[in-house]
């Protein structure tokens, strides 16, 4: 049974796995393992969210177009697998959106305190862009309507003339949302 606290709320947890299944470069065994262990009432709300075959096939391609050190290479990867995962979850969210990787927990309380954050952050500035309760890519709640131009800019982050466009994501979400590039949107 879920806590009290998220039964009045729509919950949804997705886990994003950009890796392919068909045997590809890499198995899901983590995402299988976290899925198998979910308790009964988190499998309910939870959704497996894979990338399209033109996503992997995009993303393949941008850390090969990528010129220079194999790390850079990955980043980028890294950086598109992020955006295609927000494209993936973005019909899914109604008000506000949570990142928080897979290796990370919100603690107990950890929705009322969001909940907190919210309301406070509205009574103070209505059109608030982002929260950050957290650092690197996790913590980040995003208003629903920002989901896809953080998407774009992602996917194209030389178009906003972004002078790192090979950042690391956490990087560039971070500069993104601090509206570091007037024309990304």
């Amino acid at each position: 049974m879920p806590p009290a606290d998220l039964a009045s709320h729509r919950v949804c947890i997705a886990v994003y796995d950009a890796r392919p299944r068909d045997g590809g470069d890499g198995d899901s065994k983590e995402v299988d393992s976290f899925v198998a262990r979910a308790e009964r009432w988190l499998r309910q709300g939870l959704l497996l969210v894979q990338p399209s075959t033109a996503q992997v096939r995009a993303a393949a391609a941008a850390e090969a177009a990528v010129s220079g050190a194999a790390q850079v290479q990955r980043t980028r990867r890294q950086t598109v697998d992020v955006a295609h995962m927000l494209v993936q979850l973005a019909p899914l969210a109604r008000e506000q959106l949570v990142l928080l990787e897979d290796d990370w927990l919100l603690c107990e309380g950890g929705w009322a305190a969001l909940q907190y954050f919210i309301a406070k952050a509205t009574a103070y500035q209505r059109d608030w862009a982002a929260l950050r309760f957290s650092y690197g890519l996790n913590g980040i709640l995003l208003r629903a309507a920002d989901v896809p131009p953080l998407a774009r800019f992602l996917l194209h982050p030389a178009d906003a003339d972004n002078p790192l466009p090979d950042a690391p994501v956490d990087h560039l979400v971070y500069r993104w949302l601090r509206g570091k590039y007037p024309r990304a949107g």
